[in-house]
Protein backbone atom coordinates (compact mmCIF):
# COMPACT_ATOMS: atom_id res chain seq x y z
CA UNK A 1 0.00 0.00 0.00
CA UNK A 2 1.36 3.45 -0.79
CA UNK A 3 2.19 6.11 1.55
CA UNK A 4 -1.07 8.38 2.26
CA UNK A 5 0.52 11.09 1.46
CA UNK A 6 1.04 10.47 -2.17
CA UNK A 7 -2.08 9.57 -2.65
CA UNK A 8 -3.66 13.08 -1.28
CA UNK A 9 -4.32 15.03 -4.29
CA UNK A 10 -7.41 17.89 -5.30
CA UNK A 11 -9.34 15.00 -6.90
CA UNK A 12 -8.66 12.37 -4.42
CA UNK A 13 -10.26 15.31 -1.46
CA UNK A 14 -13.24 15.71 -4.05
CA UNK A 15 -14.29 11.94 -3.81
CA UNK A 16 -13.80 12.22 -0.25
CA UNK A 17 -16.10 15.12 0.46
CA UNK A 18 -18.13 13.82 -2.48
CA UNK A 19 -18.74 10.12 -0.64
CA UNK A 20 -19.39 11.81 2.73
CA UNK A 21 -22.05 14.46 1.38
CA UNK A 22 -23.72 11.36 -0.55
CA UNK A 23 -23.50 9.79 2.44
CA UNK A 24 -25.27 11.45 5.10
CA UNK A 25 -27.92 12.30 1.91
CA UNK A 26 -28.45 8.44 1.27
CA UNK A 27 -29.13 7.73 4.85
CA UNK A 28 -31.38 10.26 5.51
CA UNK A 29 -35.29 11.54 4.56
CA UNK A 30 -33.46 14.21 2.29
CA UNK A 31 -32.28 10.90 -0.49
CA UNK A 32 -33.89 12.26 -2.70
CA UNK A 33 -31.53 15.41 -3.63
CA UNK A 34 -29.37 12.41 -5.12
CA UNK A 35 -30.31 11.92 -8.27
CA UNK A 36 -31.94 8.71 -8.93
CA UNK A 37 -29.47 7.27 -11.64
CA UNK A 38 -26.84 7.80 -8.92
CA UNK A 39 -28.66 6.39 -5.89
CA UNK A 40 -29.30 2.99 -8.16
CA UNK A 41 -25.81 3.20 -8.96
CA UNK A 42 -24.68 3.41 -5.04
CA UNK A 43 -27.09 0.98 -4.52
CA UNK A 44 -25.87 -1.92 -7.01
CA UNK A 45 -22.22 -0.53 -6.24
CA UNK A 46 -22.75 -1.40 -2.05
CA UNK A 47 -24.00 -5.07 -3.34
CA UNK A 48 -20.91 -5.53 -5.80
CA UNK A 49 -18.18 -4.99 -3.57
CA UNK A 50 -15.81 -7.04 -1.88
CA UNK A 51 -17.14 -8.76 1.25
CA UNK A 52 -13.80 -8.60 2.87
CA UNK A 53 -14.07 -4.71 2.06
CA UNK A 54 -17.21 -4.46 3.20
CA UNK A 55 -16.74 -6.45 6.61
CA UNK A 56 -13.18 -4.37 7.17
CA UNK A 57 -14.99 -1.02 6.42
CA UNK A 58 -12.38 -0.16 4.07
CA UNK A 59 -11.12 -0.79 0.61
CA UNK A 60 -8.34 -3.23 1.20
CA UNK A 61 -6.82 -1.79 -2.09
CA UNK A 62 -7.14 2.18 -1.62
CA UNK A 63 -7.96 2.63 2.21
CA UNK A 64 -11.12 4.42 1.99
CA UNK A 65 -13.95 3.59 4.04
CA UNK A 66 -16.96 2.22 2.68
CA UNK A 67 -19.84 3.09 2.04
CA UNK A 68 -18.85 5.98 1.51
CA UNK A 69 -16.01 5.41 -1.19
CA UNK A 70 -18.96 3.68 -3.05
CA UNK A 71 -20.66 7.04 -3.30
CA UNK A 72 -17.88 8.87 -5.03
CA UNK A 73 -17.96 9.25 -8.19
CA UNK A 74 -14.61 7.38 -8.74
CA UNK A 75 -14.17 3.46 -9.64
CA UNK A 76 -13.02 0.97 -7.38
CA UNK A 77 -9.35 0.02 -7.58
CA UNK A 78 -9.79 -3.81 -7.50
CA UNK A 79 -12.11 -3.34 -9.80
CA UNK A 80 -15.54 -4.35 -7.86
CA UNK A 81 -17.31 -2.00 -9.83
CA UNK A 82 -16.55 1.11 -12.66
CA UNK A 83 -17.04 4.63 -12.48
CA UNK A 84 -19.88 6.35 -11.69
CA UNK A 85 -22.25 6.36 -14.84
CA UNK A 86 -23.87 9.75 -16.41
CA UNK A 87 -27.82 9.35 -16.75
CA UNK A 88 -27.61 8.92 -20.90
CA UNK A 89 -24.51 5.88 -19.63
CA UNK A 90 -26.57 4.67 -17.02
CA UNK A 91 -29.71 4.00 -19.06
CA UNK A 92 -27.92 2.72 -21.89
CA UNK A 93 -26.38 -0.40 -19.64
CA UNK A 94 -29.94 -0.58 -18.50
CA UNK A 95 -31.37 -0.87 -21.66
CA UNK A 96 -28.49 -3.34 -23.40
CA UNK A 97 -27.01 -5.04 -20.10
CA UNK A 98 -23.38 -3.87 -21.15
CA UNK A 99 -21.38 -0.56 -21.38
CA UNK A 100 -17.65 0.22 -22.03
CA UNK A 101 -15.93 2.54 -19.95
CA UNK A 102 -13.13 4.26 -21.89
CA UNK A 103 -11.56 5.16 -18.57
CA UNK A 104 -10.97 1.68 -17.38
CA UNK A 105 -11.12 -0.14 -21.23
CA UNK A 106 -13.78 -2.24 -19.44
CA UNK A 107 -16.70 -3.73 -20.60
CA UNK A 108 -19.00 -3.87 -17.67
CA UNK A 109 -22.76 -5.50 -17.27
CA UNK A 110 -25.41 -6.01 -14.87
CA UNK A 111 -26.28 -9.52 -12.96
CA UNK A 112 -29.81 -8.99 -12.42
CA UNK A 113 -30.07 -12.26 -10.61
CA UNK A 114 -27.39 -11.00 -7.96
CA UNK A 115 -28.47 -7.11 -8.86
CA UNK A 116 -24.32 -6.62 -8.62
CA UNK A 117 -21.58 -5.14 -11.56
CA UNK A 118 -20.02 -8.05 -13.47
CA UNK A 119 -17.11 -6.89 -15.56
CA UNK A 120 -17.42 -9.04 -18.76
CA UNK A 121 -14.04 -10.57 -19.71
CA UNK A 122 -12.88 -9.78 -23.59
CA UNK A 123 -10.72 -12.53 -25.18
CA UNK A 124 -9.30 -9.96 -27.74
CA UNK A 125 -8.21 -6.45 -27.27
CA UNK A 126 -10.97 -4.33 -27.93
CA UNK A 127 -9.57 -1.73 -30.86
CA UNK A 128 -12.18 0.51 -31.22
CA UNK A 129 -15.70 1.00 -29.11
CA UNK A 130 -17.93 4.29 -29.28
CA UNK A 131 -19.21 4.68 -26.00
CA UNK A 132 -22.68 6.38 -25.81
CA UNK A 133 -21.34 9.83 -25.30
CA UNK A 134 -19.04 9.71 -28.57
CA UNK A 135 -20.93 11.69 -31.30
CA UNK A 136 -19.16 11.23 -34.64
CA UNK A 137 -19.18 13.32 -37.27
CA UNK A 138 -20.72 11.89 -40.32
CA UNK A 139 -20.55 13.12 -43.76
CA UNK A 140 -23.99 15.25 -45.04
CA UNK A 141 -26.29 14.15 -47.60
CA UNK A 142 -25.82 15.63 -50.52
CA UNK A 143 -28.27 16.55 -52.80
CA UNK A 144 -28.62 15.81 -56.20
CA UNK A 145 -27.87 18.82 -57.78
CA UNK A 146 -24.90 19.08 -56.13
CA UNK A 147 -23.89 15.53 -57.31
CA UNK A 148 -24.30 16.54 -60.99
CA UNK A 149 -22.09 19.21 -60.69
Amino acid sequence: MKNIREKITLKSIFYYLQGNIRYKLFYSKLNFLIPKHIREQIQLRINSMDVCCYKQGQCKMCGCQTTMLQMADKTCDKPCYPRMLNKEEWSYLKKTNSFFDNISNKVWSILEDYNVFSEIVVEKPIEKITDVNSRVKRPRKRRRDELDK
